[in-house]
């Protein structure tokens, strides 16, 4: 078997294992409509608030954000984006939030064997 078969195996074996134990998924959505149900994976990185600009001056921007990426129930791997901006050139404040296909080099890693790294990931999910 090669490493992308068994990381898939893994895959359709952690589903089954938090459906068993009864792990709560939930919903993400995007600002076009889009939507997953699944489970984090992995641990969810956030930025900001960053601040541009001078208010003094009379322009100014702030930016905060956060990502993760999420395992469906249906076993695909997304990209989630959630963002906030606001400032001087902004009638109060602009949210965004973005779903996409995880790209497979996220999965596959850049050290050790490929998808090592995700596959202990996906082992834990359950007893989290």
């Amino acid at each position: 078997m090669d490493l992308e078969e068994d990381f898939r195996r893994t895959v359709e074996e952690t589903v089954a294992a938090l459906r068993a134990r009864q792990k709560p998924s939930r919903e993400w959505k995007s600002s076009d409509g889009q939507r997953v149900v699944g489970w984090q994976f992995g641990r969810e990185n956030s930025y900001g608030p960053t601040v541009k600009g001078n208010p003094a001056r009379g322009w100014w921007e702030e930016v905060w954000g956060r990502s993760c990426s999420i395992l469906g129930e249906d076993g695909r791997f997304h990209a989630y984006g959630f963002s906030g901006i606001e400032g001087s050139n902004y009638d109060g404040t602009v949210l965004s939030e973005s779903l996409g296909p995880l790209s497979q080099s996220v999965l596959v890693g850049l050290t050790g064997k490929p998808f090592a790294k995700a596959k202990a990931e996906l082992e834990r999910m359950p007893y989290l």
